[in-house]
């Protein structure tokens, strides 16, 4: 997987893995515990370019965006989590990823952002997903995903 930002060595690797991993059958069978989606802990929602707090519409080359996810703790504890956010250019080559970690109260909706400022114009694909942490990860919640269109 090419990657067009200034990350080197074992922090590329190491994001590479995270990113790649939770969508392998052996990952998912052998080290992570997997939920059907109704029964996950967490949901997302799309990832989603705002400003502040105000979607956009008409997206341009160069302008500064948060890429916000929200996140919904279905239990009945609080939940720690991590969202990890790719956004892939039209070639379908990751040109960001944003990583936010917290923890969700029970029940309760909480919003994540990460920055981007779109290098080209064209369609992006943004992903999302959640996992419980780093070092033994658990999937909280399938990906979630959606296309934006830059000017």
């Amino acid at each position: 997987m090419k990657a067009k930002f200034p990350l080197k060595g074992t922090a590329v690797t190491s994001i590479m893995m995270l990113l790649i991993l939770p969508s392998s059958l052996i990952f998912q069978l052998s080290f992570a515990t997997v939920y059907p989606e109704a029964a996950a802990p967490v949901g997302l929602s799309p990832p989603t370019p705002t400003t502040m707090s105000t979607p956009i519409s008409g997206l341009h080359v160069g302008q500064q965006v948060i890429v916000l996810t929200g996140v919904t703790n279905r239990e009945k504890v609080d939940r720690p989590f991590v969202v990890l956010t790719e956004v892939f250019d039209f070639e379908d080559i990751t040109e960001s990823i944003g990583i936010v970690g917290g923890i969700a109260k029970a029940g309760e909706p909480v919003k994540v952002g990460v920055s981007w400022t779109p290098e080209h114009s064209g369609n992006y694909r943004l992903k999302s997903f959640a996992i419980s942490e780093f070092e033994t990860p658990m999937i909280l919640a399938s990906p979630s995903e959606s296309i934006v269109t830059i000017a």
